[in-house]
């Protein structure tokens, strides 16, 4: 099965409690490895949820 990587920081706080973009890409790709399940797409971005336009995350959704 394929997976997409999608790892996203909203705030320094999530940044500095072991949820940085780093460490996001590493668990899940961890996670993809012990399912087996195949990366094809990586996509890391740092932007809120809250925001009204959020340009990232409509980027990522174009090319999924």
């Amino acid at each position: 099965m394929k997976a997409i990587n999608v790892s996203r920081v909203s705030t320094e706080e999530q940044k500095e409690a072991g949820n940085s973009l780093p460490a996001q890409i590493e668990r899940i790709k961890n996670y993809c490895k012990n399912k087996s399940l195949e990366i094809i797409k990586s996509f890391s971005f740092d932007e809120s949820a809250y925001k009204e336009k959020r340009n990232e995350f409509s980027r990522v959704q174009s090319k999924i």
